[in-house]
């Protein structure tokens, strides 16, 4: 046998099966982490099937006060798989574990739904993917929670908000919130062609009033003297007090097109003191529908007919106010918080389930025990070497084992 033919066959192989181990694949990332704890979603909260629904997830555990970043970088989240959920951490605070987390879960139904919390990982940088919490029908989300300066859109849109007046870091529905109350009060949110909605349509936020002694603006896109694109906001059907109606509106208001006007009205009325979630959607001509607290509420079409198109404007879109000659007016007296616009008009179904998970996130979850992540079934450990890679590290052995009797 010629031995230095023997040599070089055999680190040729050597050289293979190294290279092989370094494609080794590892199966879970979610091994790089120490723990993790199921959360469990209860489907009786769940209104019907939805998909990439964004789920708050709310708690206050000494487990991630003890075992997590502080900053929270290492909080991570996975379906029963173990396939990545796209999340945005809204608060955490790593002195006493609590977090207010939105999670992107592929399919919620009927059935239970088990995602998995993972933390644990003193050098790992922030997993968060906020853009893609949010559906692509999503123009903007305001969390309202940024304590200072602009408030900052969490879509892809950039839709950001500039407070003037507000007072930013109220006690909100999920987190901070900004209160208004001052004549000038409001978060211009600008005009960005994402923000021009002519088709279908979704507006939603979490209120609190503290008066309702004139008309109070929600969410407007609006000048007074010109054209509507949509408006959300508490107002009359009589056009004088009591001023405790739910009220969506478009159209044009330059004379002579007054009759261009749409304002569609809830029959019920509202009161201060108490947190509202109040959507309103729109398909096409249909008439508007105002949901409260998870359920449509009945209404009626109180000026025009109430089935002409949304027609797209240059004014900026507002959060607290409207506008008049550039002026904002209508000032929505108390707290707002998360805010949020699409272009397409959400499902009954969406907007129940959005309701039983914002208004309660502790009873829609059931968040299970610390796991250590190695001791648990189904997480293999580093290095874990894909299939391909082993097949072919047993081929070139069965070759060389071939040659070598040659």
């Amino acid at each position: 046998m010629n031995t230095k033919k023997e040599l070089k066959r055999s680190i040729v192989f050597v050289v293979l099966a190294v290279s092989l181990l370094f494609l080794a694949v590892p199966m879970a990332s979610a091994s790089d982490f120490s723990y993790r704890k199921a959360i469990e979603i209860d489907h009786t909260k769940v209104a019907g099937g939805l998909t990439n629904f964004p789920v708050l997830i709310s708690m206050t555990d000494d487990d991630l006060r003890d075992d997590a970043q502080d900053t929270g970088n290492d909080i991570m989240f996975t379906d029963s798989s173990l396939n990545p959920l796209a999340h945005e951490i809204e608060y955490f605070n790593g002195t006493t574990g609590e977090l207010q987390a939105w999670v992107k879960v592929t399919s919620l139904s009927s059935a239970s739904t088990t995602i998995y919390m993972y933390y644990g990982n003193a050098t790992c940088g922030s997993p968060e993917n906020v853009v893609d919490v949010w559906d692509s029908h999503f123009k903007m989300v305001q969390h309202l929670n940024e304590t200072t300066g602009m408030h900052y859109d969490s879509t892809a849109n950039d839709n950001d908000g500039a407070p003037t007046g507000v007072t930013q870091d109220a006690i909100g529905k999920i987190d901070g919130a900004d209160d208004f109350g001052g004549s000038d009060d409001q978060v211009d949110c600008g005009n960005a062609t994402s923000l021009n909605i002519t088709g279908g349509i979704t507006v939603e936020a979490w209120v609190k009033p503290d008066t309702l002694a004139g008309w109070s603006e929600i969410i407007s896109k609006r000048d007074n003297n010109n054209l509507t694109n949509y408006d959300l906001r508490f107002g009359s059907s009589t056009g004088s007090a009591p001023f405790t109606k739910v009220q969506f509106y478009w159209g044009h208001g330059l004379v002579p097109n007054q009759e261009n006007w749409n304002v569609y009205s809830t029959d019920s009325t509202y009161t201060t003191g108490q947190w509202y979630y109040i959507v309103a959607t729109r398909e096409g001509t249909d008439r508007p529908k105002i949901y409260v607290n998870g359920a449509i509420v009945g209404g009626a079409c109180t000026y025009g007919d109430c089935t002409r198109d949304m027609i797209a404007n240059t004014n900026d879109v507002n959060i607290g106010a409207g506008i008049t000659g550039g002026t904002p007016d209508w000032v929505f007296n108390g707290t707002i918080d998360e805010v949020r616009i699409s272009d397409t008009a959400r499902s009954a179904d969406w907007i129940e389930t959005s309701y039983n998970n914002q208004n309660d996130p502790s009873s829609f979850t059931t968040v299970g025990d610390e796991q250590e992540v190695n001791d648990t079934p189904g997480i293999p450990e580093f290095p874990t070497m894909s299939l391909p890679a082993l097949i072919t590290i047993a081929a070139v052995f069965l070759m060389y084992r071939r040659k070598q009797r040659q």
